[in-house]
């Protein structure tokens, strides 16, 4: 009835599988837990190699980096069951009936998203303020406000979807690295009139990231979204609507200029912790537009 799919790149899953396997067996339904890891450093495999003995756990670990397209795609040509639980390797659940909320909306014709929070306490390191801060304020929303723009709010960190679906329907493969493929995704999927729906069901998002990390991946993300906004040039990302925008009034030259003047001390504001979610935004813009005057 239900294969719950984790690629795993760098992460313990050990709480994470097990818990699941218990909420699973509660629920007294058929499942399998696969668990793909993506290339991970020696000490995570070591760690993670125990879920193996858990009966309906299937712990697999790639020869090479795939990626985090490739590998959910391989993920869901090897479930068995029809109804497919897409998770984070660095989620925690957050209550014990996380799989029970999931059972009203199995064999849905859709995909349905429960959601993401992070802990309501600030981290004590201006370090790791970033990525808290953004979690917070633009992931940590409710279903409510997340079904206004269904496709804009999916992620792939905790999602249900029809095994058949996603099949004839896969992640896009030629996205590489971290970014915009989940929502390249919902797009695809809205293109085709195949519904989102939201529900609070939400993961604990586990490990921050130190700023430093988490500009890196934003940086790698906007070389991706330029990549994907030239071949679809509808793409709702915010960053393609403002620069769509700057180009139809012919301020695109002036902005950036403007940008690139204050790129680096946004940069060092944003590392030291004590950035605005304004100057993240302003920073990503002026690596966007770079990203798109290259060939």
């Amino acid at each position: 009835m239900l294969s719950i799919l984790i690629p795993v790149f760098n992460h313990s899953i050990t709480k994470l599988v097990k818990e699941l396997h218990d909420q699973c067996g509660r629920s007294k339904i058929p499942f399998e837990i696969l668990v793909f890891d993506d290339l991970s450093k020696p000490k995570y495999k070591l760690e993670n190699q125990k879920i193996a003995n858990l009966l309906g756990v299937n712990y697999l670990e790639m020869s090479a980096n795939l990626g985090r397209s490739k590998i959910r795609n391989r993920l869901a040509k090897t479930a068995f069951y029809s109804n497919l639980l897409f998770l984070d390797s660095d989620s925690k659940i957050s209550g014990r009936k996380f799989i029970k909320n999931y059972l009203p909306f199995f064999n849905t014709k859709g995909a349905v998203c429960g959601g993401r929070i992070y802990k309501n306490n600030k981290p004590k390191s201006k370090a790791k303020l970033l990525h808290w801060n953004y979690g917070t304020k633009r992931e940590s929303l409710l279903a409510n406000k997340r079904q206004k723009k269904p496709s804009a709010y999916f992620h792939t960190n905790n999602f249900l979807i029809n095994r058949e679906l996603i099949t004839e329907m896969p992640f896009d493969e030629l996205v590489e690295g971290y970014g915009y493929e989940d929502l390249l995704f919902a797009h695809l999927l809205k293109e085709k009139n195949i519904s989102i729906t939201h529900i609070d069901n939400p993961i604990v998002h586990g490990k921050l990231e130190s700023n430093i990390e988490f500009l890196a991946k934003h940086e790698k993300a906007v070389e991706n979204l330029a990549v994907i906004y030239k071949n679809h040039k509808n793409f709702p990302a915010k960053l393609c609507q403002t620069y769509g925008k700057l180009n139809a009034y012919n301020m695109t030259a002036f902005v950036q200029k403007y940008l690139n003047k204050n790129q680096e001390k946004y940069k060092a504001k944003l590392v030291s912790g004590e950035g605005s979610l304004h100057q993240f935004d302003k920073y990503r813009l002026s690596l966007f537009i770079k990203a798109m005057q290259k060939n």
